[in-house]
Formats: structure tokens, sequence, C-alpha cells
């Protein structure tokens, strides 16, 4: 294989998350710490909960006898009941007239907050009549997606891939203001830049709102409200402790869509009595253990807890057998689960998911908040009211302490997805007042040397605007193509005598060197790059043979294939087709056109099998080629492009991200002359199209804007490729 005459820049363009080393934040005084009110530093953040919904329960009733004022308050308050100062009364200046001045770009601080699928665009309100907002995709048109009336100041775009570039234009009265392009948000179709969420304590009596945000940027306003948050492994779906009143509580797991359908998708009320914090999905996102808290109706403190389980898909609801007394509890292996004593001096123990006989971790007296890392290993931490650390636990059983301190506290420890990066909440006491907390969030990476602050939750005084949880997630593509797993699209490609490999894209070659991955691939008349079919976030590929049955090969990483599993029959008259997810639910979808020029919506249930089919439309029979090309136009949507046997001209047919389609749009001619066509997800910033030509070179064409081919922009992967079908 040749490597490109030339690469684009943007091919080279990859976001590094390496992160400085600097110290934990200092405490206000020295000294050995205190506990929280003589709480168990286990459950402190549960009661810290509860006491801020009792509080401001107790405000609006005009009980105020359980308040306890923050500094900041006090001081305020102190600031109230002083004496107005007394002026010499010898004469009355007059106020200069003042002079007006023209607002500028730099007075409106317009920036933005990306996360992995949405971009808030937020600016400082100067009392301007109105907000307009443009954007313009890489080489594309300035297109206006928004305005907003006076008194806003932020604008939420659900229709822009952050993976690509994009420039935003803020217009008001006279000013005209540019945000530059930034860096993509993803190395390739890989792992992105973590999101986080993170759970307040509002205005109301209940929990406060979910904010989102990257690691750098503004927190993002959700509309869905909660505490102590919790991603599914692939993202679609956040879990958390939401109270209407701050009495009665319910767990509730909301779907996280691009297209802004956030909402129920299951609930579980609490007894009276209880609240439901620190949820965990399974490594399947099929089920979610929490804990049940016992929660005095008189003092409001914790008394008992207990584990729970619930069925993501059908949503019930049971008990964990053997789990009282157990908190915080996370996944070890798909059967079983590894979770803390709730009284101070207990540590860890373990415990079937199903329910059993719980057994200790032995060297973890003190322990809390596990957390389970992709490679095995366990974070959790320590604390006895004097002494408190930061530990991971290895799959042998070994303990090394990570950071140790006298003087605050370390909980939550969070790993990404991907297992590169280690976040954990910093809680930093003030030891004159032990009531008086500020939560930081810090990262490092792989765990390793003093973390970094970072703006998650950053600094947010414990009280009415308390910080309670946090958790990141990482959704991979749907429509991935990486079968070697080194997070970029791959084309897989069969030969002659049916070996089949992938050529994996690299930082600098859009096909490197091939891995193979089998042999004896010659009994499948199609064979598909299909995405991740069965949420394990690995690359899949679904092949028909030629008896019209239809097999799913599971990805298990590094070029290795699970075997195979049918997932149909009766396939011998459809021409199949990958998309990645084309109905914005999350999950890869399949469609089909049939011999009569229909076409049909398979969609993916994330359990490797199909829902019912849905008919997206007819007269399909008259395009040669129809190929699947991820989001082809950047705007958050899969869409199709369909080669016209009659005129040779290339269609793009953008997704609407529900299940359907936009106005179709020409976007090439001459097609005709091409053997073969595929379209990877992303490579770097920009979606690419494979065409092989009739002497077997194989070309990428590059694309930008919204969706448009760059003729400056073609180049040639490699020749010899006549006797190869692909696919991408």
């Amino acid at each position: 294989m040749t490597s490109p005459a030339r690469l684009r820049a943007g091919l080279t363009l990859a976001l590094t998350t390496a992160l400085a080393v600097s110290a934990v934040p200092a405490t206000q005084a020295a000294g050995p710490s205190t506990t929280h009110d003589g709480e168990a530093f286990k459950v402190r953040a549960v009661n810290a909960m509860v006491h801020a919904a009792s509080a401001r329960r107790a405000t609006a009733s005009g009980d105020t006898s359980r308040l306890v004022a923050s500094p900041a308050a006090r001081k305020a308050a102190a600031i109230d009941q002083a004496p107005d100062p007394q002026l010499p009364a010898t004469r009355t200046l007059a106020a200069p007239d003042e002079v007006a001045v023209a607002a500028t770009c730099d007075d409106l601080e317009l920036d933005w907050t990306p996360t992995n699928d949405r971009v808030w665009i937020h600016w400082k309100d100067l009392g301007l009549s109105g907000y307009t907002i443009s954007r313009q995709r890489d080489g594309g048109a300035w297109k206006q997606i928004g305005s907003v009336g006076a008194g806003k100041s932020s604008f939420l775009d659900r229709t822009v891939n952050p993976r690509g570039l994009a420039t935003y234009r803020l217009d008001a009265d006279n000013l005209s203001c540019q945000l530059g392009s930034w860096v993509t948000m993803a190395t390739n179709d890989g792992w992105g830049v973590p999101d986080a969420v993170f759970g307040t304590v509002g205005a109301g009596d209940g929990t406060g709102a979910l904010l989102m945000q990257d690691l750098y940027s503004y927190a993002m306003p959700s509309t869905l409200t909660g505490a102590d948050p919790a991603y599914s492994p692939d993202g679609r779906l956040l879990a958390a402790a939401d109270s209407a009143n701050g009495t009665s509580w319910t767990l509730q797991i909301s779907e996280i869509s691009p297209r802004g359908v956030e909402g129920g998708y299951r609930s579980s009320s609490q007894p009276a009595g209880t609240l439901a914090a620190e949820p965990s999905f399974s490594p399947d996102g099929r089920r979610l253990v929490y804990t049940r808290y016992t929660v005095d109706a008189v003092t409001g403190d914790v008394t008992g807890s207990a584990l729970r389980m619930i069925d993501v898909v059908t949503g019930v609801d049971s008990a964990v057998s053997g789990s009282t007394g157990l908190v915080q509890a996370d996944w070890r292996s798909a059967t079983t689960l590894i979770a803390a004593g709730g009284a101070q001096g207990e540590g860890l123990f373990t415990l079937a998911a199903a329910g059993g006989t719980k057994a200790p971790v032995a060297g973890t007296s003190n322990a809390g908040f596990p957390e389970v890392a992709p490679n095995g290993k366990t974070y959790f931490t320590t604390g006895d009211g004097t002494d408190f650390a930061l530990n991971v636990l290895s799959t042998t059983g070994a303990i090394t302490p990570l950071q140790t301190s006298t003087s605050h506290y370390f909980e939550r420890p969070r790993v990404s997805p991907d297992g590169t990066l280690f976040y954990v909440d910093v809680d930093l006491m003030v030891l004159s007042d032990p009531t008086d907390n500020e939560f930081t969030v810090m990262s490092s990476t792989n765990g390793t040397g003093t973390p970094e602050p970072t703006a998650i939750g950053a600094r947010r005084a414990d009280g009415p605007d308390g910080f309670y949880g946090y958790d990141v997630r990482q959704p991979k593509s749907k429509g991935t193509s990486d079968f070697v797993g080194n997070a970029g699209p791959d084309i897989l490609a069969r030969d002659a005598s049916g070996n089949l490999y992938a050529y994996p894209s690299t930082p600098d070659k859009i096909a490197g060197t091939r891995v193979k991955i089998g042999s004896g691939w010659n009994i499948y008349n199609a064979f598909l790059a299909a995405g991740d079919f069965n949420r394990d976030n690995r690359a899949d590929i679904l092949a028909r043979d030629t008896s019209g049955k239809l097999w799913r090969y599971d990805g298990k990483g590094g070029g290795k294939l699970a075997a195979r599993v049918q997932v149909g029959a009766g396939w011998g008259s459809y021409l199949p087709l990958a998309p990645g997810d084309f109905n914005g639910d999350g999950r890869a979808d399949l469609i089909a056109r049939s011999s009569t020029g229909e076409l049909w919506l398979y969609p993916g249930t994330g359990l490797g099998t199909f829902a019912t089919r849905t008919r997206l439309g007819t007269g399909w029979q008259g395009m040669n080629s129809i190929v699947g090309v991820g989001d082809f136009d950047l705007d958050n949507d899969a869409d199709l492009v369909a080669r016209e046997a009659s005129t040779s001209r290339l269609w793009l047919y953008p997704g609407n991200g529900t299940g359907g389609f936009s106005a179709r749009r020409l976007v090439g001619s001459g097609w005709n002359t091409f053997k073969g066509i595929a379209g990877p997800e992303l490579l770097g910033t920009n979606p690419f199209v494979y065409a092989k030509t009739g002497d077997g070179k194989l070309l990428a064409y590059l694309v930008v804007g919204d969706g448009r081919f760059d003729g400056n922009e073609v180049y040639l992967v490699g020749t010899g490729w006549g006797p190869y079908s692909f696919t991408s």
C-alpha cells in the first residue's frame, strides 16, 4: 500500500489530553481533619443531599433551627446589618454626564462548550435587542441556525457534529462577532474527549439541574434534574437520584439524545423514608445497581442501606439479597459486584450480582467508593477521620496508595471508558468549620501522578448550589469500523482467495498496514462493516451467504472476531447496507433494498438483533450502488449516498435523525466509472468516500462543509485493488 501523495492538515489533528501535574490544593489551616458531623465519610455526600433538601424545606416553612449558614452567608448578613456610612454634608457634587460607549465583541465574551454530541454557544448579555446565531461548517456556507430574544445569553446547537470543524457568528444590533474553529472532539472515530455531568441541589426543595460539559468548559444546562448521576457504558442512558420536593425520591433513568429527546426511560419511585443513590450500570448496560438508603424522618440522618437492582430493559426493581449494610456498588464483572460497607471502619466486599453471601476484601478497612476500571483494577478511597487516601486494588489483590492526605477527603474516583483518564473528587475542608466544604474534580492520565483540577464542579461551595456527584462519558461512534483497535476507521477488504483483511487508518495514512481477520470468506456474497451491534464498543461484521442467511460476527478487538451467529434468513433478494445509527436512538441499524426497489430500515436493538422493520421509501431499484457513509454532512445524523444507474449521478440522502430522509441533494456525476464505493466514519475532522477505479486504483474523496466534495482533496490510497471486494 502507498500513502497519499499529500495529506490534509486535518488528518493530523488529534486532540491531546495530556494533563500537567500540579499539587492538590492546600487547605486553609494546618492540622488533622475531622469527620463531617461525626458521619462516616462514606455516607457524607448522601447526608449532605438530605440535609440540603431539608434545610430548604425548613427555610420555606420559616423554621431555620436546622439551617447552618455558610461563612459567605454570615459575612453577607453582617454587611446587611452594618449601619450606613455617614458622609460630610458640606455640598452636593453633580454627577458628570454619562457617555454612551458602544459594545464590542470583547464585551460579549462569546464562547462555546462542546460535548461529544452537541455544542452550547454562550455569551454575556449586553441588553441588546436580540441575537442571531449563524454557523459555517468547514469550507461550507454561512447558515443562520437560530435566534434568541433580548435578555438571553446562550444557544444550544444540536445539529452539528462536534467531531468536525465549525465556526460560529453572533449578530446583535450593530455587532457581528465570530468564534474560530476548534480542533475535533475525537481522535478519528474512536474515543472523544470525555463529557461530564454533575448534579446540584437547586433553588427548589429537591435536586437541581444536571449540568453537562467537557473537561475544560463551562457547564451546559440540561433539561434533566438530579444528583449522583451515572452514564451507561455506551453513553446513551443517564441515571440519577431525583426529587421534586426533597422528601419523595425517584431513581430516574433517561435517554440522552443529540436531538434533545431527554426524558424518562425508566424510573423507580422510592418508598417513603428512603433515598436512591450511587447508581452504576452493568458492563452491557442492561442492569443497574444502586444503594437504597433509609433516612430518619426526624433528623434526616442515614440509618441503614442495602443494594437493589433495576433491569433496564423491563424496569423491574428488585433487592440484592445479602447486601444489607452495603453502599456504593460497582461491577467487578458481569456477574460480580464490589461494594463498601456502610459503617465506619468497614472495608470493601464482593457479592454476586444475583445476591448471596458478601465476602470481605482483605486490607481495605475504612474503604469506600469502589470504581472498577476497564483493565480490572479497582480504585477506592479510605479515611478514618484523620488520614485519607486514594488507592488502587490490582486484580491479584495488591493494594497501592496513589494519594494520601490529612487535610481533605478523596471521593468518587472515576475512570474514563477507554481507561486513559482518571478522575477523583477532592473535598477540601475548612477545618475551622467542618460544615463548609469545597469540591473539586481532579484528573490525571492513567491515574498516576498528582491530579490537576478540571472544570467539572470546580470549587462549588457545599450548600444551596452544592455539587452532588458526577460521572464522565466517552461514547464511541455506533457506525464504527475500527476492527484493529487504533481508534481509526478501517477498510475491510476480501481478496479472490477469500482472505479478509482490515486496513486501518492512522494519523498520517488513510490505509495503513493491513491485518488479516480471517479466511474462507468467499462463502459470502455480501459483507458489511456494520458498526457496534451488541453495544460492547467494538466493531462487528454482517455477512450474507449464498443461501440468503445473514450472519453476525462480533468484534473482539485487535482484528479478532467471535464465532458467527445467525441473525436472519431470506436475505438473498435484498441489498444490505450499514448506515450506523440511522434513527437516532444510539444503536447501529441496518438498511436493505428489496428486489422490487423498496428501502427498509431494520433498527438495531443493541442486543445484536433487529426490531420490527419500517419502510423508508420505494423506487430505489434505479440505484446501482447505495452506501451508508456515516455523517456525510456533519449534522449529527447518519446519511446515505446512492449512485443512479441511468445518469451516473451520485446523490446524498441526508438522514433526519429519526429514521427518515431530508430532501436529496446532488453531490457528484460520472460515478459509474467506479467499480466499488464505500464510506467510513470521519477520518480526523472530515468524512471520506472511497472509490475503486476500473484499473484497480483506490481513491479517497474528502468531504467538506455541509456535505460536498472538495475537488482539490482527492487522494490515491493505493493500487492493485482490482481483485478485492471492500467495505468500510
